[in-house]
């Protein structure tokens, strides 16, 4: 049996199960939450100016007053005249300080959309879509373990599904993997000086168990059709961030950089085998994610500027997202900016909101993704 499986950013060809099959569910489009994307994600050592999850859970460790903080997005795919958008809600999180003798406690917990996938694409008679996105559960706790160093860890769950839809002259393809999955991150963050402090945290390898259901439908001869499922688990490996911050009674300045070996992902099954050997898919497939994916280092780097005498903040940001495979980005790579507000209404209620570009040249030609993120927080 042979799938037609949809190239990430919908460069589609006909093939078995294969390595690209593995780095789906990792490979679309982050950032729910407004702030956050604001400073293009560059939150590792934030947590003092940016509430919310952030993969340093050592950040919580600088919340002092209890804050309840929700969001909205609305994102939208750009391939030359073809176009794909979808609304939904980003997420809700709440960082709670527990009283304690000496030091902090801080518990935090929520609910948010991690990674959306959108495309669109026709050309030739032929028309293909996805949307979808997966969702993260994460509960993390921070202390302050001595002055001024703060250590922190938390648990994730992944539940998603990701829709793919090629419809051709004479036939029709669709794929509807579906994900569940568990992770987490301990980090830690350390005021060197009153205005600059470093951090950094590790990510555990994420387990993924995947159901993706295809159905192929032959429009000239019904008996060709055929559906059924394949089941696969991946496991993504070790996510490594550090960064800083300079804080300023009028400005920010943050830095992240994330690594991660993707030549370490993993794929296996114990039901696909390749066509006529009966031996387990999972060999050739990790064969060559050894042999085609590198290692990326992500660059985030972002700022806040405080207007003096207004409660009203504005934010940028930028993202360097180098690709773990060769031959198809121009560059190998993808960037996003960002830009953003925050405004307290009051002293309990304030009010956010954020956009975000990521572009790059597939092939040669000019694709996007751009997404708006609206917020509001409760502080008391």
């Amino acid at each position: 049996m042979r799938k037609f499986y949809l190239f990430p950013l919908l460069f589609f060809f006909l093939a078995a199960q294969n390595q690209f099959d593995a780095l789906r569910p990792f490979f679309g489009f982050n950032g729910s939450q407004s702030l956050q994307s604001g400073v293009g994600l560059a939150t590792v050592a934030a947590g003092d100016l940016i509430p919310g999850f952030s993969y340093n859970p050592a950040n919580l460790g600088l919340q002092r007053f209890t804050t309840i903080t929700s969001n909205f997005t609305n994102g939208q795919y750009t391939s030359g005249v073809n176009g794909q958008s979808e609304s939904g809600f980003g997420g809700i999180y709440a960082a709670m300080p527990l009283p304690v003798y000496q030091g902090s406690l801080v518990l935090g917990f929520g609910i948010h959309k991690e990674t959306d996938f959108s495309g669109s694409y026709s050309a030739d008679g032929v028309k293909t879509s996805e949307n979808g996105g997966i969702y993260m559960t994460s509960f993390g706790a921070a202390i302050e373990f001595s002055k001024h160093l703060y250590i922190g860890g938390n648990l994730q769950y992944y539940r998603g599904q990701d829709e793919m839809l090629s419809e051709w002259v004479d036939s029709t393809y669709y794929f509807n993997p579906t994900y569940r999955g568990f992770s987490g991150s301990v980090g830690f963050l350390q005021r060197m000086t009153p205005r600059f402090q470093i951090g950094a945290s590790i990510q555990f390898p994420t387990k993924l168990w995947v159901n993706d259901r295809f159905t192929y439908s032959d429009h000239q001869d019904g008996e060709n059709s055929y559906s059924g499922t394949w089941k696969y688990s991946l496991t993504r490996p070790f996510v490594f961030h550090i960064g800083s911050a300079y804080n300023t009674r009028f400005f920010n300045l943050f830095y992240e950089a994330e690594w991660t070996d993707w030549s370490s992902l993993k794929f296996h099954s114990k039901t696909i085998y390749e066509a006529d050997l009966e031996l387990p898919v999972e060999i050739g497939i990790n064969n060559d994610i050894r042999s085609n994916f590198n290692s990326t280092i992500s660059q985030h780097v972002g700022a806040v500027l405080h207007l003096p005498m207004l409660p009203l903040h504005f934010y940028g940001g930028y993202q360097y997202l180098p690709v773990p495979y060769s031959g198809y980005y121009d560059k190998d790579l993808r960037e996003v900016v960002s830009a953003g507000f925050s405004m307290m209404l009051n002293q309990h209620f304030s009010i956010h909101g954020s956009w975000q570009d990521y572009y790059w040249k597939f092939q040669g030609e000019p694709e996007d993704y751009q997404q708006i993120a609206f917020g509001v927080s409760l502080h008391y």
